[in-house]
Formats: C-alpha cells, sequence, structure tokens
C-alpha cells in the first residue's frame, strides 16, 4: 500500500513539475569590446526546430524568455554583424544563462581584419532606434542637432522641432517624461553624451497620451561597468575667413560614472557657446482701405540687415542608485541647466505707401533703423526619485516620483531711429524706444505606479496610475520711453496669468505572445482640469479673444492603442500600430503677452486654445538581405481642432499680428523610408526619407482654408572607414517645400563632414575635425498671405528668408576610460522598462 502511494505521489509531482512555467534569461555581450549588445533576436526552439517563443535583448543586452515548460530546446540568438549562436538546453527550473559572448563576424581579405558595421537603425514593435554614434557631424552640437539628422524629424531656425511635418510631442530622458518644453530640453542635452535616439510614433497606452507627434527617448550616460568610467571632451570652432563674422564657438564636458558592489554613482557637467552669424532679407505689404471699407493702395515695409545669433547652453547632473538585491532597487537623480539664446537684428526699414496704380506716392516713403535684441533664457531644476521591486511570481512594481522647476524669460529691446539714406548710415534721432521683460516660474510634479504581472504562459497585463500637476505664473512689463521728458512709462499692454493644469491619468496594457506574433493593446484614460487666469484681457479684441479674465479646460478622455509584431522569419517582419492621442497647447502660445518682435509685427498668445486630438496609424515592413536592412512604413496622421501659428492685420497701428488658433483639421498621409546598406567592408550607408501628402482644411478668423501639398525628405549619412584609425563622414539633409496655414515654406538642403582621428596608441583618444554647411545653403524662405473674412481680397503679403552664413569648422578632442571587466551580477532594472 505504501508503495502505491509513493508511486501515486511521484506521479502526482511529475505532473505538477510538468505543468511548471520557467523563465530563461541572461545578457549578450560584444566578445571583443565587452559592450553588451542591444536589440538582438533570441528564439527557443523546439526538437523540430519549430519557433516556441522569442523577445529582443533590451538596451543592456540583457533578455527574458518567459513561461517556459519543462523540457529540451535550442535557444538561437541573432544580430547583424555578429556569428549567430545556439545552444540546446534542458530545462526544469529557471535558467540565468549568464553573460552570452556573441562574436562579431570577421573576414580576412588582403591580411586586414574587417568587421562589420552595426546598423544605424533598428525596428521593434513600437519604435525606431538610432545609433547617435553614427551621426558624427552633430556630436558637438546639442540633442536638436542630432535629432535633425533623423528622416522623420526637421528643426526649423528657431529651434522648433518636427516629426514628419508636424511639432508636439514629448521627450522622455532614459525613460522619464518632463514638462519642460521639448526644443528647450533638447538644446540642454550634449549630443557628445548621447547613446540612443529612440522614436515612437505609436505609443502604448503606458506612456503619456500629450504629444501627437508621439515621443522621442534620448538615452544618455548608461554605463554598467564595475569600477569607475570617465569621459571628456572639448571644441572649438568658427569660420574666420568670413570678415566682420562673429561665429565663434566652444564647449566641453565631463562625466563619471562609479560602481562599486550594490553602489553605483554618477555626475557630469556641460557647456556649449556656439554663435551663428546671419542676415534676414523680407518685405511686408497691408493693403490699405479708406472709411468705407473700398481699397485705397498699400503699406509696405522692406526690411534687411544683419542677425547675428548667440547660443549658451551648461548643465550639471548627478545620481546614485542603490541594489538592495537582485530584485530591489532604489535610484535618485538631479539635473539643471541654463540656456540662453539671444539674437540681434539690426534692420534697415523702407517704408512707403502705393497707390491703386501701383506707384510710390510722393511724400509716403522713408527710412527707419530698426535695432532689436531679443534674450530667451531659462534654468531649469529636475528631481528623480524611482524605487523597483520584482516578485518571486516575476511580477514588477514600479514607483517614480519627479518634481521640476524651471524659470523662464525675455528680455527684449527694440528701438527705431532715423536712417540717412544717402550715407547709409543710422542717426541718433530716435522714433520710439521700448523694453519687454518676462519670467515665467513653472513647478511641476509627477507620481507614478507601475505593476507588471505575468499572468498565463507569453501573456502579461500592466496597469498603473500616473499623476500629474503643473501650475506656472508669467509676469509681462511692457515700457516706452516717453521722448519729451526720458522717462520710461508702462504700456497699457503689461499683462500677467496664471496656469493651473493637473492631469490625472490611468491605464491598463496587455501584453502576448503568440508563435510568431507579438502584440501589445492598451487603454489610457486621462482627465484633464486646466484654469488659465488673465491679467488684463485689453488686448484680446487684436485677435478676436473674448474679454474675459478666466478660461476653463475639464474633460475626461480615452486613448486605445495597439501594437502588433508579425515575424514571418528571420529576415522579414511586418509591424502595425495604432493609437489616439492629445496635444495640450504649450503655455508659450497661451499666455497673453504682446510682444514687438519686429517693426512689421507683434505676437500674442491665445489662452482660448483647446486641445488638438490626433488619430496615428503606420504599418511598417522590416526586411533583411543579408547584412542590408530595409524598412518601408506607411503611415497616417489625422489632426483634429489643430493649432496653427497666424497673422492677421492690427489696422490700428498699421502692423501684422501674429498668434495662434484652432484653426480646423490636417492629415498627413505617406510612406517613410529607413535603410542600411553596408556598400563595401568598410563603407556603411544609412539613407531615411518620406514622401507623402499634407493637407490643411479649416478656418481662421472666418477666412476657409484649403491648402495641401506633396511633402518630401531625404537624409543620408555615410560611415566610411578609411583605415583602422580614421574614418570619414558626410551626411546631407534635404526638405522639400510644403505649405503652411496661411503660405508655404520653401525647399531647404544643407551637408557637412567629419574626419575622425583615433589613433591605435592612444586608444582612450578620439580627434575630430567638422565642417558644417559645406555648400553655405543654410537658407530658409517662407511666404505668409492672408485674406479679408467678408471680401475674400488679399489683407497682407509677407516674404522672409533667412541667412546663416557658412561653412563652420569645429575641431574636438575626446577622451573615455571605461572600466573593466564588465558587471555580470543584476543591477537596477528602471532603464528596462521603457
Amino acid at each position: 500500500m505504501k508503495q502505491i502511494l509513493s508511486f501515486i505521489l511521484i506521479c502526482i509531482n511529475v505532473s505538477l513539475v510538468s505543468a511548471q512555467n520557467f523563465q530563461i534569461s541572461g545578457q549578450l555581450i560584444d566578445n571583443d569590446n565587452q559592450e553588451t549588445i542591444p536589440y538582438a533576436s533570441v528564439k527557443l526552439l523546439d526538437a523540430q526546430q519549430e519557433i516556441i517563443t522569442f523577445t529582443s535583448s533590451d538596451f543592456d543586452g540583457k533578455f527574458e524568455l518567459n513561461k517556459v515548460k519543462k523540457g529540451d530546446y535550442t535557444i538561437e540568438v541573432s544580430f547583424v554583424g555578429y556569428h549567430s549562436l545556439t545552444k540546446s538546453i534542458s530545462l526544469s527550473n529557471d535558467l540565468n544563462l549568464g553573460t552570452v559572448f556573441l562574436a562579431p563576424n570577421v573576414q580576412q581579405l588582403d591580411e586586414i581584419v574587417v568587421k562589420d558595421l552595426k546598423e544605424t537603425v533598428s525596428t521593434k514593435i513600437d519604435r525606431k532606434v538610432y545609433a547617435a554614434s553614427d551621426f558624427e557631424t552633430a556630436r558637438s552640437g546639442t540633442a536638436t542637432d542630432m535629432l535633425n539628422k533623423l528622416p522623420q524629424i526637421s528643426v526649423s531656425p528657431e529651434g522648433d522641432v518636427s516629426v514628419r511635418g508636424t511639432q508636439g510631442f514629448m521627450v522622455y530622458v532614459n525613460g522619464k517624461p518632463t514638462q519642460i518644453d521639448p526644443s528647450t530640453l533638447l538644446s540642454q542635452i550634449s549630443a557628445g553624451s548621447i547613446e540612443n535616439i529612440e522614436v515612437i510614433t505609436v505609443p502604448s497606452a503606458k506612456y503619456d497620451a500629450q504629444g501627437k507627434a508621439g515621443i522621442i527617448n534620448i538615452t544618455v550616460n548608461k554605463s554598467e561597468l564595475e569600477g569607475t568610467s570617465v569621459t571628456a571632451g572639448g571644441m572649438l570652432g568658427g569660420s574666420p575667413w568670413r570678415d566682420g563674422a562673429e561665429p565663434v564657438r566652444g564647449g566641453g564636458n565631463f562625466n563619471i560614472t562609479h560602481q562599486k558592489d550594490k553602489w553605483t554613482f554618477n555626475a557630469g557637467a556641460n557647456y556649449l557657446s556656439r554663435n551663428v552669424d546671419g542676415r534676414r532679407e523680407g518685405e511686408s505689404e497691408i493693403t490699405q482701405k479708406d472709411e468705407f471699407g473700398n481699397r485705397t493702395g498699400t503699406y509696405h515695409m522692406d526690411a534687411a540687415g544683419d542677425r547675428p545669433e548667440w547660443h549658451v547652453n551648461y548643465s550639471a547632473n548627478a545620481g546614485v542608485g542603490y541594489d538592495f538585491n537582485d530584485n530591489t532597487s532604489l535610484k535618485a537623480s538631479y539635473f539643471y541647466g541654463h540656456k540662453s539664446n539671444k539674437r540681434t537684428a539690426n534692420y534697415v526699414y523702407h517704408n512707403y505707401y502705393k497707390g491703386l496704380d501701383g506707384q510710390i506716392i510722393d511724400g509716403a516713403e522713408e527710412y527707419i533703423y530698426n535695432p532689436n535684441t531679443h534674450n530667451r533664457f531659462g534654468d531649469f531644476h529636475t528631481a528623480n526619485l524611482d524605487f523597483f521591486h520584482q516578485f518571486e511570481d516575476k511580477s514588477k512594481l514600479n514607483l517614480g516620483l519627479v518634481y521640476e522647476h524651471s524659470i523662464l524669460g525675455d528680455d527684449l529691446d527694440n528701438k527705431n531711429q532715423v536712417y540717412d539714406k544717402g550715407t547709409e548710415t543710422p542717426q541718433e534721432t530716435i522714433l520710439t524706444h521700448y523694453t519687454q521683460t518676462t519670467d515665467q516660474p513653472l513647478h511641476a510634479i509627477r507620481f507614478s505606479l507601475d505593476y507588471e504581472k505575468p499572468i498565463s504562459d507569453n501573456q502579461t497585463v500592466s496597469f498603473g496610475v500616473q499623476p500629474q500637476f503643473l501650475t506656472q505664473s508669467g509676469n509681462y512689463n511692457y515700457d516706452t520711453l516717453n521722448l519729451n521728458n526720458g522717462a520710461w512709462e508702462e504700456h497699457p499692454y503689461s499683462n500677467s496669468y496664471d496656469l493651473k493644469r493637473n492631469i490625472y491619468a490611468g491605464y491598463v496594457d496587455y501584453s502576448a505572445s503568440f508563435g510568431k506574433l507579438n502584440l501589445k493593446a492598451g487603454l489610457r484614460l486621462e482627465y484633464t482640469d486646466q484654469v488659465m487666469t488673465v491679467g488684463n484681457y485689453e488686448v484680446f479684441p487684436i485677435v478676436d479673444v473674448p474679454e474675459q479674465d478666466e478660461f476653463v479646460v475639464q474633460q475626461l478622455n480615452a486613448f486605445p492603442s495597439l501594437n502588433l509584431d508579425y515575424e514571418f522569419n528571420e529576415n522579414n517582419r511586418l509591424i502595425f500600430g495604432a493609437s489616439r492621442r492629445i496635444n495640450r497647447p504649450p503655455t508659450k502660445n497661451m499666455a497673453p503677452f504682446l510682444y514687438r518682435r519686429h517693426f512689421e509685427v507683434y505676437e500674442v498668445g491665445d489662452p482660448t486654445l483647446q486641445p488638438e486630438f490626433v488619430n496615428l496609424a503606420e504599418v511598417t515592413f522590416d526586411k533583411k538581405i543579408g547584412n542590408q536592412n530595409i524598412s518601408l512604413t506607411a503611415f497616417y496622421r489625422g489632426v483634429e481642432n489643430a493649432v496653427f501659428r497666424v497673422n492677421v492685420v492690427n489696422e490700428g497701428e498699421n502692423v501684422l499680428m501674429r498668434s495662434y488658433t484652432n484653426a480646423g483639421d490636417d492629415q498627413s498621409l505617406g510612406l517613410e523610408l529607413n535603410s542600411n546598406f553596408n556598400i563595401a567592408k568598410r563603407v556603411k550607408l544609412f539613407m531615411g526619407g518620406s514622401l507623402y501628402h499634407y493637407a490643411i482644411n479649416g478656418s481662421i478668423y472666418g477666412q476657409t482654408i484649403d491648402q495641401s501639398s506633396l511633402n518630401w525628405s531625404l537624409k543620408s549619412t555615410l560611415n566610411t572607414e578609411l583605415s583602422k584609425t580614421l574614418s570619414f563622414v558626410f551626411d546631407i539633409d534635404v526638405q522639400s517645400a510644403t505649405v503652411t496655414a496661411q503660405g508655404q515654406n520653401d525647399l531647404f538642403y544643407m551637408s557637412n563632414i567629419a574626419l575622425v582621428y583615433k589613433p591605435t596608441t592612444m586608444p582612450n583618444w578620439a580627434f575630430t575635425g567638422r565642417a558644417n554647411d559645406i555648400f553655405q545653403s543654410n537658407i530658409k524662405g517662407l511666404d505668409t498671405t492672408g485674406k479679408d473674412r467678408n471680401s475674400n481680397e488679399n489683407t497682407f503679403y509677407q516674404r522672409t528668408t533667412y541667412y546663416r552664413y557658412g561653412p563652420i569648422v569645429e575641431f574636438s578632442v575626446n577622451y573615455t576610460m571605461n572600466a573593466k571587466p564588465k558587471k555580470k551580477g543584476k543591477k537596477t532594472e528602471f532603464d528596462k522598462q521603457f
């Protein structure tokens, strides 16, 4: 009887063990340089060599295969540029393979060892990942310069970043969101510290729904070496061959990371000063009418003059992390940044009236010298605290707290002087002189609780809450000089505001893997509670804003998302993504501050702006052909309640008034290409571009808008290893002309080159020479036209062209000391969760 019972118990135990699910994990390392290998393919095959499940290694080279039954399997690991690795395993418990080394694909050619180059871009289920090291011509700049090398992204002369032709996106740094304006934040990050850029055009429900163009995640300073690692660099440059030019630039950076046992410490600092010499030419024309509304002629303001710029950024950061054990970690960090963007516009205006016959009216002509200086600056403080814990059942808990404090400001000095056309010199006689100063302190706090739990074989559910609270106030002083007594007097357009924006967000995400299919589906709910209080609404009649002192937005919105990834085989994948998003207008577009940027234009925000809603969908076919990789994406973006920057005529002062308004809808439908070509053993070519139809439909202050254009872009980077120590980089960026709400922007192109020297006798050093804008083509032009809402006749026309002089040469030196060997134990898990 005892033997029978023992046999039954053994059978039950065997059955229970057989029904259990286990985990296989490990970390992929380059056998030559000990670097981690991200985004490699890891497959688990059964005895018939059928795929049971698969995954990709994360940025740190780590991978996990979950919910695997007991049995005998084969693991297959592959990545472009490396020899594939297969390993037979027998699974009866959780299995940690530890460090798995992959050997680079090395070939012998005429006694010269040549290693295949890694991909510039790789595709994941919800994002494209770009290796920053391949964009050498941007390494001495900021994150903005680096982003401008990517095919989806373009940067305006003012530094505004667009993704697939539209502004409005979230920036994450190492997977952490921020409230800082994206263009401002990107200018704070040194391009030399960036390791990867992830462009997430269709994010899942786990991430903020804010941003009609998706999310850009910048990965910086991620070291997992045991001991101390140091990077440092410096840069000098300019264009000394231009007489009178002042584009002198320079900078330096320093970062140190120390890891010992369970502790990780890091600190860094960065300084960058870049001057740009340039010129602006423009013409403005405003229709004139008599008291009965009859057209009498036109008023012209033609301007030309120098427009130099000075850009200074510096920052410091520090962080500490502690691993309590393999499953529990705590991490804290702090970042401080300062930004100053200053430009001087020394324009000579030729102002005159023309009659209906097109001739200049006698006595109605004047020349005015308009020197004006605008300095936009800010100080930024961000503190992060993160806690991570993994439970025995492989569930994961992340707790996060982010606090931000920023102080943004503007100083604008603008005066008009008599100009002697005969001698081509300005006179001391002042016609008008005014100054404008702004300070806008911001406080923001964000909490996050994210929980992820495996629920069955190859299935995971995650959910969380992510409330955030923002308060920002603004004070705007507009002072004019009384020419009679020399006293400064406050202008009636001085103003103030208080903004409170609270967002209560929660989400649920479901992830699963069924054979060759990976999917991720989710739903996010966000409730917006926003109130802006305005101190002075007397400026509003100029831009048709209601004369009230409080503007409220309170609404609950749902944001679904779906991501699918199907792997036909090792070389062919099909990826689909769709989501709905929201774009709440930034404060700078809402602030009711009436800036007079130049002689011919005012600019004012609109506190009535409502959020935009965005529907996104894309399908990507990713194909590998040997060492080549091609990714083709078809995408659609539809924006409801779209916000446009628009111009109207301020007839009281005979100038243009620039503002923002919800004008209607816009749509983009097209194709995007990303490709890697190893065209020779030492030559790698990255090519990216897009072709899409862009359409705007709506109404601007009563004027019907129906504009469309076929837009395209081409960006290409060629990396050539001339020898073991010397590399050459060439890139080109071409952006087609495109329509805007009231006109069009012209075609733009620019090219840069770089030469990188890494001497074998000094393995930790790299010396780089760059030449930016080698064809002196950094020219951007735009046209704007407005119509009368009643007669539909043209009321104004403006043409502006910006010239930024080049080429500019830069020389930089960088030092890197990496500690070795690689840390094999489990490190903090925060960055894996993004």
